[in-house]
């Protein structure tokens, strides 16, 4: 027996695809609805477009592969113009843009270190010297931070500055290949 208005049957609509994205609740707390997703390594060529639709607000615990207890949210994003290869439990890699900058000057985070407590630094090559210099901080992720108070153009930068570099120390500079 089946009530009248029951429904019966739920067909899908492989165009209507959504991801589902667990965040470390830390990470997820910066994600609101409307920001937009870069989607790849889902197997095909080309970079694939997302919106957030939404960020659920309960966490729930999961255990990392070191057996660390994670507490994680769950983040909707809607696919927009999913290509015809793509389908339902597909692996990808979800890029969600937190901030966005027009004329930004960007450093290298491998090019920072903390100096003092609450203060960045790098060292900038002056004269074949190390030349260390403060530098104001805003956006950062993995690769990239953003300088609130650009360096000269013309100022080149350590990469992965040793700990026992000091200010004024003679630096060789290698040629780039």
């Amino acid at each position: 027996m089946v009530s009248a208005g029951a429904p019966l049957l739920t067909i899908g609509d492989p165009r209507d695809l959504e991801i589902v994205v667990e965040l470390l609740s830390t990470e997820a707390v910066k994600v609101r609805p409307g920001m937009p997703v870069r989607i790849e390594g889902w197997g095909g060529e080309q970079e694939i477009g997302g919106i957030v639709r939404l960020v659920e607000p309960h966490a729930f615990t999961k255990i990392s592969v070191l057996g660390i207890e994670e507490k994680r949210a769950n983040v909707i994003i809607d696919v927009i113009a999913p290509p015809a290869q793509l389908g339902d439990g597909f692996r990808v890699i979800a890029k969600i843009v937190l901030w966005r900058g027009e004329d930004a000057s960007k450093i290298p985070v491998s090019s920072i270190f903390r100096c003092g407590t609450a203060s960045w630094c790098v060292f900038a090559v002056t004269n074949g010297r190390a030349t260390r210099r403060e530098v104001r901080i805003g956006h950062r992720n993995a690769e990239d931070a953003e300088l609130l108070e650009p360096l000269s153009q013309y100022d080149r930068i350590i990469r992965y500055p040793s700990s026992s570099l000091v200010d004024g120390q003679r630096v060789a500079e290698r040629k780039r290949s």
